[in-house]
């Protein structure tokens, strides 16, 4: 997919964190091919996720992307019920605006266009990618993906 991730820009104490977590030097991660290298900060973001879920789960709701473009008005439901908000349309209203776009004026008083449909770019990433990039990603997130989604892929 042509995915660039500049590790020089990332937080030395981050970067140290990542390397410690899977084993690796700096060297070698930075040697890595940069799909493998993204694969590994994700695999670093699941899992900070679910432990921050299983660690602070009566003040942490996960919403995954996937959800909100796709399941829109159950997952606004939830996040409702879990902020305690009794106006759920005011907070599906919002939802449905950053996940489907609209029209919007931008500088030059030109008119655009940003209609999407959200359900099918949730998951566009996976048509953009080949068969080696996604094995690599694959063999290093799977786990922790599947513990999170319950699958790894909607292929």
């Amino acid at each position: 997919m042509g995915w660039k991730f500049e590790f020089d820009s990332l937080d030395r104490t981050r970067l140290a964190e990542l390397c410690a977590d899977f084993g690796l030097s700096e060297e070698q991660l930075l040697q890595m091919k940069e799909v493998e290298k993204i694969a590994y900060l994700w695999l670093s973001i699941y899992r900070d996720v679910t432990d921050l879920s299983e660690h602070y789960k009566e003040c942490l709701i996960i919403v995954k992307h996937e959800d909100f473009c796709i399941l829109t008005e159950e997952t606004a439901n939830r996040c409702a019920d879990f902020l305690g908000q009794s106006r759920k349309e005011k907070l599906l209203e919002l939802f449905t605006k950053f996940t489907s776009g609209g029209k919007v004026n931008a500088p030059g008083k030109k008119l655009h266009d940003f209609k999407r449909d959200s359900s099918k770019l949730a998951w566009s990433w996976v048509g953009k990618i080949d068969a080696n990039d996604c094995k690599i990603i694959r063999d290093i997130t799977e786990e922790k993906v599947i513990e999170l989604y319950g699958y790894w892929s909607p292929n």
